[in-house]
């Protein structure tokens, strides 16, 4: 994975574009990474992830509720 300061990345965005295509680039500032560029591709997989995650957690959910019935769910929930 390739660093690069914020003010490079900035004079420099063809070259973060271009990269990322390969690789995410780690954009910091004074030190700090803030932010990473992936390419529209990566992004794409990672919203698949986490659609499945959302509809298997969702699933998960739905089992305990009828495990527990509504009422106890719901109070759960609420006390959370």
């Amino acid at each position: 994975m390739k660093k690069m300061t914020s003010t490079s990345a900035k004079t420099n965005f063809g070259d973060v574009l271009t990269t990322s295509q390969r690789e995410p680039v780690i954009v910091e500032k004074n030190g700090k990474a803030v932010g990473v560029v992936i390419s529209y591709e990566a992004f794409k997989d990672y919203q698949n992830t986490m659609k499945a995650q959302d509809k298997y957690w969702g699933q998960l959910a739905e089992q305990a509720t009828e495990m527990m019935g509504k009422e106890k769910s719901l109070k759960l929930l609420k006390d959370l």
